[in-house]
């Protein structure tokens, strides 16, 4: 779906896999949208401009679990969960957005739950408490950070203002890595969230007391719409200088100002 946030309309409604399993996620980069399909394997690549599918890469296997989808000006990234040697595990997937292809599957020992990207790093949460840092160009692990608790949702992982953003919803906390020296510099209360993103003046949080906005220069919730007024939101999104809220029947366009305390 293509919504004006000027108007608020719908300008258009784009058919995902009408006849397979659906999108399980969506993301913008590279001037195109991406979404990916679980059954058969696949992305779908869709230009903002014209509002038509103009790419369906094919990756080569089913996807499965938790799929994560993020991407930035040179890169597509999805993960998600498979099984290695009757072992549960994991699969990086880059796909370049130049040429509609994966070029880089990167194996994980353990299932992941999301990922977010950089153009020059790649962080993915791991099921078991593990963020991994992924070096973009080439897919090796160059990194881990042990949160100390499982990370089992998705869209539970975001990147600002030189941090990485993790929800540890079992904990009731949001967690701020510090990439540098990859360490947890800070375990902010919200209750369970579910889902993060990163703009419009903060870090936004879906969870049982509602939208949180964690301040980044203080790591403290300082702002919360309360659920009563958001109720069945599932994710959240920030863009063109408005917060986005999806449930299962709809999208709502907030005004990030006027979001307090």
């Amino acid at each position: 779906m293509s919504v004006d946030p000027s108007t608020d309309q719908v300008l258009a409604s784009i058919t995902i896999a009408a006849g397979d399993s659906g999108p399980a996620g969506v993301a913008y980069g590279a001037g195109a949208v991406w979404l990916p399909v679980a059954v058969p394997g696949s992305v779908w690549r869709v230009d903002p401009a014209t509002n038509k599918v103009v790419a369906k890469i094919p990756l080569g296997e089913s996807l499965a679990g938790f799929i994560g989808v993020t991407a930035t000006d040179n890169a597509v990234w999805i993960s998600s969960g498979e099984q290695q040697d009757g072992e549960r595990g994991g699969i990086l997937m880059r796909i370049d957005p130049h040429r509609n292809r994966v070029v880089a599957r990167v194996p994980l020992l353990t299932v992941p739950s999301d990922v977010a990207a950089a153009r020059d790093s790649v962080w993915v949460a791991m099921t078991n408490g593990q963020v991994l840092e992924v070096e973009a160009g080439r897919g090796h692990t160059i990194g881990a950070v042990d949160t100390g608790g499982p990370l089992g949702f998705t869209q539970t992982i975001a990147l600002g203002v030189g941090s990485v953003w993790l929800a540890d919803p079992l904990a009731g906390v949001v967690l701020r890595v510090d990439p540098a020296n990859l360490r947890v510099v800070a375990r902010i209360p919200t209750g369970a969230v579910t889902a993060l993103a990163f703009g419009s003046g903060g870090v936004w949080a879906v969870g049982k007391p509602g939208i949180l906005r964690i301040d980044p220069d203080t790591s403290r919730v300082t702002a919360m719409l309360p659920a009563a007024q958001v109720e069945g939101v599932l994710m959240v999104a920030t863009g063109a200088g408005w917060l986005w809220a999806g449930s299962a029947d709809m999208v709502a366009r907030l005004d990030p100002k006027l979001i307090r305390s």
